[in-house]
């Protein structure tokens, strides 16, 4: 697989449909305006996940939610 790019990320995520946050409340439009140093750092965390790096301590979280 090639290393993805941070414009790679960048020309997704301004090219998808807008939806409802999720869980964590980011919803696609969150993404479409982030800084492009951001952009190249999610791409820098995505090729070394790739390479067999453990991801990110916070991104080992997730909040639930429970409906009654």
């Amino acid at each position: 697989m090639e290393p993805v790019k941070g414009a790679d990320i960048k020309a997704t995520c301004k090219e998808a449909t807008f939806s409802a946050a999720g869980l964590d409340q980011w919803a696609t439009q969150d993404f479409s305006i982030l800084a492009d140093e951001a952009y190249d750092w999610l791409a820098s965390m995505f090729n070394r996940n790739e390479e067999g790096a453990p991801w990110p301590e916070p991104t080992l979280h997730a909040k639930g939610t429970y409906l009654l």
